[in-house]
């Protein structure tokens, strides 16, 4: 037996046994116990981290996505199946909206992160876009059809009825209205008087008074816009005043103040109103009435009251009523203006009005209500 003795580094000793066998030749025993450490200096070997097997030698696409694409399927189909149904298919369009938004993003992640899926992807998306067809094509045909038998019906009943149809009716109409009377003419709005001052305690604020005439027993002017000009000696229009009326026949007041004349002079009034064109008939309207007017004046005021009532077949509210006073010689002086809140049919309410300055006991009062 011979023995054979390596010497590592650090002198470790590693004794092999040699034996012989039969033929001779000299065999090597394997020691017995744990392998010999590493030579000092030689760096362990660490296991690979997890993953990195993958990384280097995939087996295959990452998972996910086909749960995605089979939704989307199952969604387009279910879509396709109630396109064909009346009103439901209203329903099918929203499910082929959805399977279609579902395929486009199973489609994106099939193609860019190779996911499985990509042929359900693409059939989802077909089939989403042929319901959605499929649902306009027959929502049309069945509103086409509702139209043809409700006008079967409307005609079947006509029929039974014995009446007229509407082609019929129309032409029925056409004659009265040519066998009516024709509506009287129209007559131009006009102004009859106006008058303007300034306020004794601002001098800067002048007042106007204008008196407008609907000469049309049958017709109204509904809510007709007026615009009052102040205008200067040279042709500058200082200010301008608006008022919005429903022109009845008669007369009424358009009263206001112009705050913007500052020290010019205001020198006549430029009146602009409605046209003939805005004119509607009517046959039969109410009109206003005014009664008991009576006036009363202390040292600092002069009140103006008096009761009105209507002719209207309807209740009417927020009456507009101006008071006009006007002077011995019969020029105006001033106006005053307050709302009756309502008018009741075939009543009457009381309204009055304040002077801020005491009139002489010969100054007359003139009553324009409108609304």
């Amino acid at each position: 037996m011979h023995q054979v003795t390596f010497c590592f580094p650090r002198c470790a000793e590693v004794t092999k046994s040699m034996s012989t066998n039969d033929s001779g030749m000299a065999s090597p025993q394997v020691p017995q116990g744990p392998p010999p450490p590493p030579p000092y200096g030689t760096p362990p070997v660490a296991a690979p981290p997890p993953g990195l097997a993958y990384a280097v030698n995939p087996a295959g696409p990452p998972p996910g996505g086909k749960g995605l694409v089979i939704t989307a399927l199952v969604v387009s189909l279910v879509a396709l199946l109630l396109s064909w149904v009346p009103i439901i298919n209203n329903f099918a369009a929203l499910l082929a909206v959805g399977g279609l938004v579902l395929g486009i993003v199973g489609l994106v992640g099939a193609a860019r992160k190779g996911r499985p899926g990509k042929g359900m992807a693409i059939a989802s998306v077909i089939i989403s876009l042929v319901s959605l067809v499929l649902v306009i094509v027959t929502q049309n045909a069945y509103g086409r059809a509702i139209d043809e038998f409700v006008d079967d019906l409307d005609g079947t009943a006509t029929e039974q009825l014995g009446g007229t149809t509407t082609q019929e009716a129309t032409v029925d109409e056409e004659d009265e209205v040519a066998d009516a009377p024709a509506a009287p003419a129209v007559g131009d709005v006009s102004v009859v008087e106006v008058a303007f001052g300034q306020n004794t305690y601002d001098p800067t604020i002048w007042w106007y008074v204008v008196i407008i005439d609907n000469p049309n027993p049958e017709h109204v002017y509904p809510l007709a816009g007026f615009d009052v000009e102040a205008v200067g000696a040279d042709g500058t229009i200082l200010d301008t005043g608006s008022s919005y009326v429903n022109l009845l026949p008669g007369r009424v007041a358009l009263t206001g103040s112009f705050f913007d004349v500052g020290s010019n002079v205001l020198d006549h009034l430029d009146v602009r109103g409605p046209e003939v064109a805005d004119a509607l008939h009517e046959s039969e309207l109410g009109a206003f009435a005014v009664a008991d007017v009576a006036a009363a004046s202390d040292e600092w005021s002069t009140k103006v009251g008096g009761n009105l009532s209507g002719s209207f077949v309807e209740e009417q509210a927020s009456v507009q009523v101006d008071v006009i006073a006007r002077n011995a010689q019969g020029q105006i002086v001033g106006s005053e203006l307050t709302f009756v809140d309502r008018l009741p049919v075939g009543g009457q309410a009381r309204f009055e009005v304040t002077f801020l300055a005491p009139l002489p006991a010969d100054t007359t009062y003139e009553v324009y209500p409108s609304m």
